[in-house]
């Protein structure tokens, strides 16, 4: 088997196992984010896309949980992250300090420069309405790093056996046929090329690749040996323009949540899709209901025959024979009763987006951690595991690849030497990752607490208590700089020369005493003898 044939076998069977969830993408999409509600059908350019939406507070609301997600999880507007290392005191040596902070300072800049927080907020607006966000990382030669939110009507994708996505195949087609020659030019293939000759604007489908590399030769480090294998396809025709290499994974891809038999995420909108759809028929109801009563249907005498059909439309005329009289019936409509329905089913989905507690964040944005728990405890357990899902499956696996990039290609300053063989890791320090270790912190709180009462009847109890590493945890729980704690050898030294100097100034007293119990026992003998 080909190559080709075999990268166009492997993608119908991810289009197979994804065919499934297409239909409810497609119904989130209708209802939660239409703008990106191509997935089953092809949309035209500039079409009205939201023609579905009789009630919009499910779009709204995945608005808001996108922006507290923004604010709370990645805000260009304050520090969301730090660079650390397992040995705290290693962390404290000089050099290395300042390496970290330089390196720390040079991400912060390059995500603000890049387009990096308007794709994550792209993401996370994609995690409310589908539950798969998926962002691509790549060099740019001019701002270090590009990142692309991918739509999840192009990405295919499957997972290791440890349940980690390795595998994305993105189809997409807004590629013209020009625009294929200018990126890759004869390797197109002679169908695209002559298509942009004669067709130069038309759409050609590109089929991208990407999954692991097993028959790669790590001796020679070139483009088709490195750990990924990145090949760009002519889908229809099976001609493969490129062939290339990531030496990371460049996809990272996250789950709202996950069942442990399917591959792709489900979402708050899929959740709340009933009460969505719901919302929307007693929207179009209430509606109906209220026209009807502000200009209802008039009843005319037909002076002798039918004109057909009632007509039920608000302002519409219906002749019926009748003794001559005209007259407006009444309904019954209770629209009051239909607008308290609605509302219910509003704050149903508010609450299914986590409205109250992102509105919060928004509101406040230099909101802390312990605010943050505050406002929503039960919500933050609730939002835990997906919170925990975002930092492994986005953010961690997106600052290696940064990493790895910047590195490569010279942005980065040299390591010290006392840095060869150590993994740097990343602390999360934003407000909702922050608060999710509050319960930790509060535990803590809670046992001295307690153990300052019972110390009262048994003083040795505080003994079971370790001042220092409980001091260090909350500081790291809190969000605290690791600059500002002393290395634990630095306070080790300074509790030696504290209790040195108490002895010596203990040595002092003590012989300052016996010099005075001396000089009056002199006394006394000296009285003795003159008497």
């Amino acid at each position: 088997m080909s190559r080709a044939d075999w990268i166009k076998e492997r993608f119908e069977q991810l289009a197979e196992i994804r065919t499934p969830w297409e239909s409810l993408w497609q119904d989130c999409a209708d209802y939660v984010l239409p703008r990106k509600n191509d997935i089953t059908t092809e949309q035209t350019q500039g079409r009205r896309r939201n023609t579905k939406v009789y009630d919009s507070t499910a779009i709204n609301a995945n608005r808001i949980l996108a922006a507290g997600l923004q604010g709370g999880l990645s805000s260009p507007s304050r520090p969301w992250f730090r660079l650390g290392l397992e040995d705290e005191d290693l962390v404290q040596f000089d050099p290395v300090k300042t390496w970290l902070e330089t390196v720390e300072r040079i991400f912060t800049q390059t995500f603000y420069r890049s387009n990096f927080y308007t794709q994550i907020h792209e993401c996370y607006l994609d995690l409310g309405a589908f539950g798969t966000p998926c962002v691509y990382v790549e060099h740019d030669p001019r701002k270090a790093l590009r990142f692309g939110a991918r739509h999840i009507a192009e990405i295919f994708i499957a997972e290791d056996a440890l349940g980690r996505v390795d595998t994305v195949f993105r189809r997409f087609g807004n590629f013209t046929a020009r625009q294929a020659v200018q990126q890759w030019g004869r390797s197109v293939g002679e169908n695209i090329w002559e298509l942009a000759e004669k067709k130069p604007d038309q759409k050609v489908k590109i089929l991208h690749a990407v999954f692991p590399r097993h028959d790669r030769d790590p001796h020679h480090p070139d483009r088709k040996n490195m750990p990924w294998a990145s090949i760009y396809m002519d889908l229809e025709h099976r001609h493969i323009i490129h062939e290339g290499g990531y030496e990371e994974f460049p996809f990272m891809v996250a789950r709202w949540s996950k069942n442990s038999n399917e591959v792709y995420g489900r979402s708050p909108a899929m959740d709340m899709l009933p009460e969505i759809m719901t919302l929307n028929e007693m929207r179009k109801t209430v509606l109906k209901a209220g026209h009807k009563q502000v200009d209802p249907p008039i009843f005319l005498p037909d002076d002798g025959f039918l004109g057909g059909k009632v007509r039920m439309t608000p302002g519409s005329v219906n002749y019926y024979r009748s003794d001559g009289k005209i007259f407006v019936p009444n309904f019954g409509l209770n629209v009051p009763l239909g607008e308290a329905m609605l509302e219910d089913s509003r704050e149903q989905i508010r609450a299914g987006f986590f409205t109250d507690l992102f509105l919060a964040i928004i509101k406040k944005r230099n909101m802390t951690a312990t605010e943050v728990q505050e406002i929503g405890q039960e919500k933050m357990l609730l939002l835990g595991p997906t919170l925990g899902r975002l930092l492994t499956e986005i953010f961690d696996p997106l600052f290696d690849r940064a990493f790895a990039i910047l590195a490569r290609h010279g942005y980065l300053p040299p390591p010290p030497a006392e840095l060869q063989g150590r993994n740097l890791h990343v602390e999360y320090i934003s407000p909702l990752a922050l608060a999710q270790k509050a319960n930790e912190m509060d535990a803590i709180a809670q046992t001295y607490q307690f153990a300052d009462l019972r110390a009262q009847f048994n003083p040795e109890i505080l003994d079971n208590l370790d001042d220092d590493a409980n001091i260090r945890k909350i500081a790291e729980l809190s969000g605290m700089s690791l600059s500002g704690l002393r290395p634990q050898a630095m306070v080790r030294k300074i509790r030696e020369a504290r209790a040195q100097a108490q002895a010596e100034e203990m040595e002092r007293e003590a012989m300052e005493r016996n010099l005075l119990m001396a000089q009056a026992a002199a006394g006394v003998q000296k009285e003795v003898a003159s008497s």
